[in-house]
């Protein structure tokens, strides 16, 4: 006992003697007092624990543990493609196969380059044929609109490229040309957004195909910190601007924003 007195804190020596004060004190009353005794010495030992347990929980709890994985594919029309698995694994070391989600993904479904609706950002060429003048590559603004010779300002933003081909076809024929054979694509789409732990965060250029294994590659791959499990995806044709949980094979659309957070362990 000697020992443990020079070994220990003062205050652990005190509160060890004070206890075997107690107890002596408390034979005599029997098993009962004795036993009541103790457990009332030690009852604020177990509140304090309990609050230093209960609050070490709270700092590792995880603020998105209840966001769902997403359920329903972008609304964009889509063009259904063959199910990959992804060859993360030889990418990101940061990743085992055990922490990465290889369960098919019902929501596997790409942009359709036809059905597409042009927006902001979207970089159009117009090729009329036979007619340098009215061949023209163009870069959707903030308005909306692209200035196109002898028809002026046209409103792109809402439209499909076919749909705009039709509007274009139908404007030249009233008095400019007779039979016009014009052809919209999409030469550039709009940026998506990559954030969180990646090696190079920021806006990427989409590309028809892309899915989230994809989008994590343009970035440089995941950080060491990154969690196969808390990876995230702001629509941008999503209404409410949720995030919804998403898999590495999801589809990746113009304008997405996916967040990748950390894992806490």
């Amino acid at each position: 006992m000697s020992y443990l007195s020079t070994a220990t804190p003062r205050a652990f020596t005190e509160y060890t003697t004070d206890t075997k004060d107690v107890v002596k004190n408390s034979v005599g009353k029997g098993d009962n007092g004795l036993r009541n005794t103790i457990k009332k010495s030690l009852l604020p030992v177990v509140c304090v624990s309990s609050l230093l347990v209960s609050g070490c929980a709270s700092l590792f709890e995880d603020p998105d543990a209840n966001v769902p994985y997403e359920t329903a594919p972008p609304t964009t029309t889509p063009q259904t493609v063959p199910e990959t698995v992804p060859e993360t694994t030889a990418s990101n070391p940061a990743l085992t196969e055990s922490e990465v989600d290889f369960a098919p993904d019902p929501s596997v479904n790409l942009v359709d380059p036809d059905a597409y609706v042009l927006d902001n950002g979207d970089e159009i060429s117009i090729l009329v044929f036979d007619e340098t003048d009215l061949t023209m590559d163009a870069t959707i603004g903030d308005s909306g609109e692209i200035n196109y010779s002898y028809l002026g300002a046209l409103k792109v933003t809402g439209k499909t490229p076919v749909q705009l081909e039709r509007e274009i076809t139908a404007a030249l024929k009233d008095g400019y040309l007779v039979n016009p054979s014009v052809n919209v694509s999409i030469k550039e789409y709009r940026p998506f957004f990559i954030a969180g732990e990646v090696r190079s965060p920021g806006s990427y250029a989409y590309q028809p195909g892309l899915t989230l294994d994809k989008a994590i590659a343009l970035a440089g791959g995941l950080t060491d910190r990154a969690s196969a499990r808390k990876m995230f995806v702001i629509r941008a044709d999503s209404p409410d601007q949720n995030k919804k949980r998403i898999r590495l094979s999801s589809p990746i659309g113009p304008g997405d924003v996916v967040e990748i957070n950390e894992g806490f362990f």
